[in-house]
């Protein structure tokens, strides 16, 4: 996959690395789960943030399409307990208040609500 082109503005701060809250929730506990995102040069990695502090992850992919910013799963994102959370993709669009507009989505058609919360570090 060729990398992003350019990002709209209100959207360059997630080019790098951000987290989230999101409406998923962990089907073992039914708590909530943070994912973070970390891109450079178009590829990265996913990682689901479970309450007991585990992770679960997969490869993802960036791309600009048009004014959204889409970030594609390169696969099922597994925890170390056999946990799948599926294959999801984010799409992101500058939102009214300034703030990204993004919504996930499953293969099948299912949604999940994100709220950006802001930039992750190394």
């Amino acid at each position: 996959m060729s990398k992003p082109g350019p990002t709209p503005k209100a959207l360059g701060s997630l080019t790098s690395g951000w987290r989230t809250a999101t409406s998923l929730q962990d089907p073992k506990t039914g708590l909530p789960i943070q994912m973070e995102y970390r891109t450079q040069e178009g590829q990265g990695q996913l990682r689901l943030k479970r309450h007991d502090g585990s992770i679960c992850q997969s490869g993802a992919a960036a791309s600009v399409k048009g004014e959204r910013l889409v970030i594609d799963s390169s696969g099922d994102i597994r925890c170390a307990d056999g946990t799948n959370f599926g294959r999801p993709s984010v799409e992101c669009a500058p939102g009214k208040d300034g703030k990204p507009d993004c919504v996930g989505r499953y293969p099948g058609g299912g949604t999940f609500s994100l709220d950006v919360q802001g930039a992750t570090g190394e």
